[in-house]
């Protein structure tokens, strides 16, 4: 029969020690996932600390998001060269990163199909149809 030999041995415990405490670590982390759950839910009291105070609760949302990113989502009507340029930026950062590589003077063209239809689609296709050329 073979012999275990000390490292090894240590190296078999370190590996049970680790699977334990992972275990451990799942077992609070699933428990917290429920606990919010369940607060959402209405299923439950939930902790004092889980619950938002109340200036978070009104904390301004950041400029950009997701949702504001579909295709038929536009800009304001009537904005300046600068305020489109301000917009495309803060609401759809990706179509201003393309916007940004384009000359002067396609800057102007992009604006223009702006004016004529305010709707991102139509500036993307404008866009580009620009940068392709």
């Amino acid at each position: 029969m073979r012999m275990i030999t000390a490292g090894q041995l240590l190296l078999l415990l370190a590996g049970i020690g680790m699977m334990t405490v992972s275990h451990g670590a799942d077992d609070d982390y699933l428990k917290a996932l429920k606990e919010e759950t369940q607060a959402l839910t209405g299923g439950g009291a939930a902790p004092a600390a889980a619950a938002p105070a109340p200036a978070e609760a009104t904390k301004p949302q950041p400029a950009w998001s997701a949702a504001g990113q579909g295709l038929g989502e536009g800009l304001p009507p009537d904005l300046s060269h600068e305020q489109f340029e301000a917009a495309l930026k803060s609401s759809y950062f990706g179509t201003f990163m393309f916007y940004a590589k384009l000359n002067a003077t396609d800057k102007a063209a992009v604006y223009q199909a702006y004016k004529e239809d305010g709707q991102i689609a139509h500036i993307r296709e404008k866009t580009t149809s620009l940068l392709k050329r």
